[in-house]
């Protein structure tokens, strides 16, 4: 395998810890909104999905609630 240097001068090679550090904080900090995004939007599209489903589906029935939730709930 082939080691690569970086050439002198080089933004990447002349960082100090400090620098690079604060470059991965901001690459982590990105990917963390990033994911949250996509969940965010996986999030809405399953809950239009799900009312859409109710309001247009024909064999569509709504469940009966049992007793014991409501007991449960007054507790």
């Amino acid at each position: 395998m082939a080691t690569h240097t970086l050439p002198p001068g080089d933004p990447i090679a002349t960082m100090t810890p400090a620098e690079e550090a604060a470059m991965r904080q901001r690459a982590a900090s990105t990917a963390l909104w990033l994911f949250i995004a996509v969940a965010s939007v996986l999030f809405t599209l399953f809950t239009v999905a799900y009312a859409m489903r109710m309001d247009q589906a024909p064999d569509w029935a709504p469940i009966t609630l049992p007793w014991q939730l409501w007991l449960s709930t007054a507790l």
